[in-house]
């Protein structure tokens, strides 16, 4: 069952899903499931857009001073799904991705040895104490199994 972004795992159905041993995933698991090239995943509490706006521009502006031709792919949560260009990325491009705590939710598979494409690096910006409970044991998470 792929899950929208703004489904929680405590739904009810997802939770019947769960006890059923329904494999539970989403958009942002199947791309770095099949994304051939690095990924850069950008989280937090507040600023994502404009962290992951400014990163994809940072890497727009390094490539121009290298001799080595990639493209830089920006989408995520910010509007753009990169699924939807996969198929157009090549290994020596980067993908800049912003991801939700929601997203984040699903996503331990693609932190281990065995997935092809590891979640290369999380710029975390948990920028509000209050922020607590899940979304933060979560993005945690992620953080400290990211490379």
């Amino acid at each position: 069952v792929f899950l929208s972004g703004g489904v929680s795992l405590s739904n009810p159905l997802v939770v019947e899903a769960k006890k059923q041993g329904i494999k539970l995933s989403n958009d942002s698991q199947l791309f770095l499931d099949v994304a051939p090239c690095q990924v850069i995943g950008i989280t937090g509490s507040a600023g994502k857009t404009t962290t992951t706006t400014l990163v994809g521009r940072m890497a727009e502006s390094a490539k121009a001073g290298m001799e080595k031709h990639f493209q830089v792919w920006v989408g995520g949560n910010i509007g753009y799904p990169l699924l939807t260009d996969v198929e157009k990325m090549q290994a020596e491009d980067v993908a800049i991705c912003e991801l939700s705590s929601f997203q984040l939710e699903l996503l331990e598979g693609c932190l281990n040895s065995n997935n092809q494409n590891d979640l290369k690096y999380i710029i975390n910006s948990i920028d509000y104490l209050e922020i607590i409970g899940e979304d933060v044991i979560v993005k945690g998470s992620v953080f400290e199994a990211s490379k």
